[in-house]
């Protein structure tokens, strides 16, 4: 009978092997192979021929045929379950749940620079990005509390799990409902490799802590389904959602870019980013994120972006004006979302985290 040890030693190319199935819930269980040694490891993923199991931090690769019988059962039960679950999550799903949670507690989505001071405005302030005069208040426990929420969620047919990271373009709508999957979004998505969000209950009627909360809480929701690369997370909006775009980056760290459309902004301006003083503009720069502004002469708002985006780049952002013939008040073209979150990623650095 073949030791412990052994049935480790038959662990080969540890470390080497992409996996074309992987899950994100973990499972641990006893393995025993075809001399009947029996451990206790974590699966880490499976690709029909070879089961990479994770014990004491270490991965080890093992050939399937030298489990157990039962365990090559349980493996293919397995490997149906996941492709069956990989083919539910790829395409379009208009009203799937919002599950996740950035945070367990309201400080929690105030971890970033400046984030106490954020809160404190927030909790004391009217809260209202978009119109400043509209005089609703919603403090942030409040704004952090919500229930069942949905989001319109689209995955390409190209992803495939571990092998494929995916990046993230969250698109806050001005509106209660989410932004729809505009024509040729979905090749855009699956050129740049990436999965579009967009949550709903984002609308202007909403404070700023709340739009953003449920920006992350669909975020936190995508990394249970799926492999995403923390590096390419964008944001976008139209109109108060762009501004919410904007918003979101020069506060949060993690997120690589915004992408605004129909919509302009100053900074520092105590409207928009109101905890944002002239002497913190140089900190925010450093972190190279990237600002893209898409807009055109039908818009009701295009003589004020023309007037504000160039202001943007003299304090050191990476930004830049696409300005889209024929354009109206209304979500980018494919084409112009595609230019701009290219230019975005190619123009920026990956957060650090």
């Amino acid at each position: 009978m073949l030791s412990r040890s052994r049935f480790l030693a038959l662990a080969l190319l540890a470390g080497s092997l992409t996996c074309a199935f992987a899950q994100n819930d973990t499972v641990t269980r006893k393995w025993t192979n075809d001399a009947g040694t029996v451990i206790d490891a974590e699966l880490g993923a499976y690709d029909g021929t070879t089961v990479t199991l994770l014990m004491n931090g270490k991965e080890f690769n093992v050939p399937v045929e030298k489990l157990s019988a039962a365990d090559r059962d349980w493996l293919a039960n397995w490997k149906k379950e996941n492709e069956e679950r990989m083919a539910s999550l790829v395409g379009l799903r208009q009203d799937a749940p919002i599950t996740g949670r950035y945070g367990k507690t309201t400080d929690d989505y105030f971890q970033f620079p400046k984030g106490k001071d954020v809160r404190k405005f927030y909790d004391t302030v009217t809260s209202i990005c978009d119109d400043t005069k509209k005089g609703l208040f919603m403090n942030c426990e409040e704004s952090v509390a919500w229930e069942r929420q949905t989001m319109l969620v689209y995955c390409p047919p190209n992803y495939r799990g571990e092998e494929t990271p995916m990046g993230v373009y969250i698109n806050i709508s001005a509106g209660a409902k989410p932004i729809r999957l505009v024509d040729g979004y979905d090749k855009v998505m699956e050129r740049r490799k990436m999965i579009y969000v967009s949550p709903s209950g984002t609308s202007n009627s909403q404070s700023d802590v709340r739009r953003m909360v449920l920006a992350l809480d669909s975020l936190a929701t995508l990394k249970k389904d799926y492999k995403i690369d923390a590096d390419r997370i964008f944001v976008g909006g139209v109109s108060g959602g762009g501004a919410m775009s904007t918003w979101m980056t020069i506060y949060r760290p993690e997120i690589r870019g915004a992408i605004c459309q129909v919509r302009n902004h100053y900074i520092p301006s105590q409207g928009c980013f109101p905890t944002v003083e002239e002497g913190d503009i140089r900190e925010i720069t450093r972190r190279k994120q990237a600002y893209a502004w898409v807009t055109g002469p039908k818009d009701f708002n295009y003589k004020a972006i023309l007037k504000s985006t160039p202001t943007w780049e003299p304090k050191g952002f990476i930004a830049k004006l696409f300005d889209v013939p024929g354009m109206a008040h209304q979500s980018a073209p494919a084409e112009a979302l595609e230019e701009a979150l290219t230019w975005a990623e190619e123009s920026s650095s990956p957060p650090k985290h």
